[in-house]
């Protein structure tokens, strides 16, 4: 298959937009009914994100292999006069597209892990070995990739001006692998349930530190380097469904304490959603205010614009969670009908004008 001229890998983040809209469907019905257009929208979505995984692959392999040498063969310098040579090399390309591939499969599992037992009414205790394996695979992506990439990133001297923006998916791909780990903890029996709770945390807390780390190293870039140009700007709204992530994996992980008869107070729960809710409504009021002013100056359409959909269906998702853990006011069923609506509106128009661009 030839690899098209214009092709990125950061178009594997449609995939990931429309795992994400399948999870923000099902989470919808989950709190309110099942009805017969939710779960359209959950397969339709599913099987959108699935197909679009199996159509980038080929290319973003492709596109892999041509940087094989740079992505593994770095070597580490052993002196301050290695270590300056060292900086002269380019460092890896597109780190954001490498990372979106185990970032959209790992979506797909979470979804398929929602979806498929709503759909075929089957208990997920049923297929968790299945689900266990596919995990697995999962994780070996995330960890190789994801340290090869930081390695990559911070093993030579840089200027904070090239902090690589790329890194700004790395907290979302450890969050939504860690997600099944402690989920699946619960159901296995004996060294699997160890081995999947051991490997979930670990991922949880790494990317928890990642996440720290690229705020940190971010902060500084703006302030002294000023905002990425348009082209990588998008990319930093990345780590923003972190933010829906990571509450859901703390719910999940008071539900395993929970399961080994430990009391947990209500309260607890609510206090943690309301934290995520007001944090991932702020991140959100940033992204559409970065998207009008886009749309405003008519900067011209990139692969990036598909990180635009990513903080939109994180906020749906967090407001169905809001109405669950917090309290069943309308106002958060609105606002999560809305979240999807909306973030159905611009995966179409970016999808739209990629094929555009695309077919030249």
């Amino acid at each position: 298959m030839k690899l098209p001229g214009k092709y990125h890998p950061l178009y594997m983040l449609s995939s990931l937009g429309a795992g994400g809209l399948a999870v923000a469907f099902w989470k919808l019905g989950d709190v309110t009914t099942q009805s017969s257009w939710v779960l359209t929208g959950q397969v339709f979505f599913l099987l959108l994100a699935i197909i679009l995984l199996l159509v980038n692959l080929p290319f973003w392999w492709k596109a892999f292999r041509a940087n094989l040498g740079n992505f593994f063969g770095l070597h580490l310098p052993h002196s301050r006069e290695e270590a300056l040579k060292a900086k002269e090399r380019p460092p890896v390309a597109a780190a954001t597209g490498w990372m979106a591939l185990p970032a959209a499969y790992v979506m797909i599992l979470n979804a398929s892990f929602a979806v498929v037992p709503t759909v075929f009414q089957i208990q997920l205790k049923e297929v968790v070995f299945l689900g266990f394996w596919l995990w697995i695979l999962a994780v070996a992506l995330v960890s190789v990739l994801g340290l090869q990439i930081m390695l990559n990133s911070f093993a030579v001297p840089m200027e904070i001006s090239e902090f690589h923006l790329g890194l700004f998916l790395q907290p979302l791909a450890y969050g939504l692998v860690a997600i099944p780990g402690v989920r699946m903890a619960a159901m296995l029996p004996g060294a699997y349930a160890d081995a999947s709770l051991i490997i979930g945390v670990t991922l949880g807390a790494l990317g928890t530190a990642i996440a720290a780390l690229v705020t940190t190293f971010a902060i500084l870039r703006f302030m002294t380097a000023g905002l990425p140009d348009p082209e990588a700007a998008p990319t930093t709204l990345l780590m923003m469904p972190a933010i829906s992530v990571y509450t859901i994996l703390t719910l999940f992980t008071l539900h395993y304490v929970m399961h080994h008869g430990v009391e947990v107070p209500h309260v607890w729960f609510k206090l943690i959603t309301a934290i995520g809710w007001g944090m991932m409504a702020a991140t959100t009021t940033v992204g559409l205010l970065i998207l009008v002013d886009y749309f405003r100056h008519h900067v011209p359409l990139n692969p990036s614009w598909w990180a635009f959909v990513c903080p939109f269906v994180a906020f749906s998702v967090m407001n169905s969670l809001a109405y669950q853990q917090i309290g069943a006011h309308p106002v958060f069923l609105w606002l999560s009908l809305g979240a999807i609506l909306f973030t159905m509106v611009i995966y179409f128009y970016v999808a739209y004008r990629t094929i555009k661009v695309l077919r030249g």
